[in-house]
């Protein structure tokens, strides 16, 4: 027969193993430009929905980040850090956050949607 911690610590090991990371889904538009990928932990400048961007640019299509199912490590600055290498990655100097939904009862996980900024004469 098992001891209680041993279950426990068995428990344990099962859950961190079904874990999943968290769920990221990118839209492009459908006329986005060619991907010109920047270093991974490239500076990027986080805007307001309300704020007006003042350089030319393209908008390259949205970001969400939220639930991946079991997901352990979610909060709002890991979705930050997420959002910052894919935005990266998918050559984006901006990002504009479109709305951010705090962890509920529905979820557990902050829930972030951007839009990903190029500028054009960078």
């Amino acid at each position: 027969m098992m001891s209680k911690s041993a279950l426990l610590g068995l428990q344990l090991a099962v859950v961190s193993g079904l874990a999943c990371a968290p769920a990221i889904t990118f839209l492009p538009l459908d006329q986005g430009p060619t991907v010109i990928a920047r270093d991974q932990d490239c500076d990027i400048q986080w805007l307001d929905r309300s704020d007006q961007i003042d350089r030319p640019h393209v908008r390259l299509g949205e970001l969400f980040v939220g639930e991946g199912g079991l997901t352990v490590d979610c909060a709002e600055p890991r979705m930050r850090e997420l959002i910052v290498s894919n935005a990266c990655k998918r050559g984006a100097h901006a990002v504009v956050v479109l709305s951010i939904r705090a962890p509920s009862i529905a979820s557990s996980c902050t829930q972030m949607r951007v839009g990903l900024v190029r500028y054009t004469d960078s």
